[in-house]
């Protein structure tokens, strides 16, 4: 058994970047230990293919794999998983080895982690041989794979498809009904095409394979085009959602019945049903801009992800975008930001072209971003999206950058808003075919969110949402503007009715008779209202540059419902109006709906007051440090 001497030196490479490695700071010796699978089957069946396929190598590349000669094994792997080696076999026939236990007794069952056994037709009897031979010595995963699948499938339109899936469930069946003959009826057959990798079951095939091995040996997902892979699958179950079934609010009919029917416990129900549906409401939301224009950076920010968390959108200044890629909201994943590939690149040449396969119409709004002057397929996209009824915004990032540099070319003579003038007169001249006016263009800093224009851009996306979108938005969006603020605490307040009912305990009497308020539910409430307006929490970095006297009132609202709640509460309400009392976890008074709507709103009230504190003395702080800049 020989190996290429350029093979040879590739293998050491490999060994020498598994031990200096230690990316994404795990512990290198779980993270890299070493995984060789090997690569089986007959001359022409595509092995080289294949394994140019997973590791995204195009067959001219100088690291691409090629079939071996001969008896020699050839041994392959990606740069970013040095670890992870393909290792293609000699041939499996009878040209190579004319005696089948010449090539079992090679010691490639020893040697390898894995087999992969590929044919482009049927498997035969040394394929199935060698597969049993592997489960009874040492219990390794094997997997069949049938390769050219695309050459069996050129469809196209509905009925061909129809007819490709019935090829399909036929060839299983078939394939199913010789495993069993050779007693491997356990095994799955994985069908794929190494030009088509996404496709039929390529991305179910690698999932299996990292599935089957240890998981130090794993970190496929560390390989690109596994990441794009799974990135397009996302994208396919995303289109097949559908966005239409959600539920109607419940109207005073309706409550009445459920009262009558089945008291306070139906009612509550659907109260809790009804508080919570912002969670399940779907927000898909477009950025578009080309490369450079600071796409990740403005999606990392506007879901308040710094650019170096595990989930955030990498940032670089090359174009890094070639599918639909989303990302979605780290406290709601159904409002999910799509990072859309730049129209004019190679698989997007024009926006016909860039319509059709990210499916335009699937996205409730379109955020266009451009860090100098918007290009013509930037207004041609907002024509289209115009035409749809849609809305759009042309938003011109990295406004840092331009004040940094304006005031180091300036210096005393620096003036921010004749920056920011010319600026916006600028983007006005390079959309002014277009028609929109100063108020559609939106001047922002993905680093620095408070400044210029994105509370302004939050605000605008909001107002361009239907109802119940604007309010699944608005319970996401951070309360670091104003606008923002000040209308996330109305919403609160357009709640207070049900969240009054839902706080009133129904194991002591039929609602609104109950006299107890679960005081435990009431701690949860505050410590929503405080998650909403973005109180800062004891010990952060956020709360220890807060003054004094505004870290005396967070305080009192995230620590004090932990203390006593009945003593708590009465502190909104000194002379007892409501005469509460206590009863183990419950607090008692005569009109619990009374007494709850009305504390709660003093609450709200109080809490919103130290948000907009927080944000003058952030802004204030902010501003010293422009200064001394």
């Amino acid at each position: 058994m020989a190996t290429s001497a350029s093979n040879l030196a590739a293998t050491k490479q490999q060994e020498e970047q598994a031990e200096n490695s230690d990316s994404d700071g795990v512990d290198s010796s779980c993270e890299l230990v070493k995984v060789d699978i090997a690569v089986v089957g007959n001359a022409g069946c595509g092995r080289s293919s294949f394994v140019n396929a997973i590791l995204g190598f195009e067959e001219n590349d100088k690291n691409a794999a090629t079939t071996p000669s001969g008896k020699e094994i050839s041994s392959y792997c990606h740069p970013t998983s040095p670890n992870i080696i393909f290792s293609i076999l000699p041939s499996i026939d009878k040209k190579t080895f004319p005696i089948f236990n010449d090539f079992l007794r090679c010691g490639y069952i020893e040697k390898f982690d894995a087999f992969l056994i590929l044919t482009n037709d049927m498997f035969d009897k040394r394929h199935f041989a060698f597969a049993k031979t592997v489960s009874k010595s040492s219990n390794k995963p094997v997997f069949f794979v049938r390769t050219k699948f695309d050459n069996n499938n050129s469809s196209q339109g509905v009925e061909e498809e129809s007819k490709e899936e019935s090829a399909l469930l036929k060839l299983r069946k078939s394939f199913a009904k010789k495993l069993k003959e050779f007693e491997l009826n356990e095994r799955e057959i994985y069908f794929i095409s190494n030009y088509q990798p996404d496709k039929w079951d390529f991305l179910k095939l690698t999932n299996a394979i990292e599935a089957a091995l240890p998981s130090q040996k794993g970190r496929f997902s560390k390989i690109p085009i596994i990441q794009k892979l799974i990135a397009l699958d996302k994208f396919h179950h995303f289109l097949e959602e559908d966005k239409l079934k959600q539920e109607k609010i419940a109207n005073y009919d309706e409550i009445k019945e459920l009262f009558l029917t089945r008291g306070i416990a139906g009612v509550q129900s659907m109260i809790n049903k009804k508080l919570g549906l912002w969670k399940e409401v779907k927000v898909e939301l477009a950025v578009l801009g080309n490369s450079g224009a600071g796409k990740s950076s403005f999606v990392n920010a506007i879901r308040g992800v710094d650019d170096d968390a595990e989930n955030c959108a990498n940032v670089g200044v090359i174009e890094t975008t070639r599918v639909p890629t989303a990302f979605p909201h780290p406290t709601n994943p159904n409002i999910r930001y799509w990072d859309l590939p730049g129209i004019g690149t190679p698989n997007y040449p024009d926006l016909d072209t860039f319509c059709k396969l990210v499916h335009i119409e699937m996205y409730d709004t379109f955020l266009i971003l451009s860090s100098a002057r918007f290009t013509e397929n930037d207004k041609l996209l907002a024509a289209k999206v115009k035409s749809m009824g849609k809305s759009f915004f042309f938003i011109r990032s990295k406004i840092d950058n331009d004040r940094r540099s304006e005031k180091r070319k300036l210096k005393k003579n620096f003036k921010e808003n004749k920056m920011l003038r010319q600026i916006s007169d600028d983007c006005m001249k390079s959309i002014k075919d277009f028609g929109g006016g100063e108020q559609d263009i939106f001047l922002i800093s993905s680093h620095e969110p408070t400044k210029w224009d994105f509370d302004r851009l939050q605000k605008a996306i909001l107002d361009q949402l239907p109802s119940k979108q604007k309010e699944s938005l608005m319970f996401t969006l951070q309360a670091k503007s104003k606008d923002v603020l000040r209308d996330k605490i109305e919403l609160l307040k357009s709640r207070l009715w049900m969240v009054s009912a839902s706080l009133v305990s129904k194991k002591f009497g039929f609602w609104p008779f109950s006299q107890y308020v679960v005081g435990k539910k009431v701690k949860e409430i505050i410590q929503s209202y405080s998650l909403q307006l973005e109180f800062p929490t004891r010990g952060s970095e956020e709360f220890k540059m807060l003054s004094e006297d505004l870290q005396r009132k967070v305080r009192k609202f995230n620590d004090g419902p932990y203390q006593d709640i009945l003593q708590w509460l009465k502190s909104f309400d000194p002379d007892n109006t409501h005469s509460i009392t206590d009863y183990k976890k419950y607090i008692v008074t005569k009109k619990p709906l009374i007494f709850l709507q009305h504390t709660l709103t003093v609450i709200i009230d109080e809490m919103g007051e130290i948000a907009f504190d927080i944000l003058d003395e952030t802004a204030n702080n902010a501003q010293n440090d422009d200064d001394l800049d």
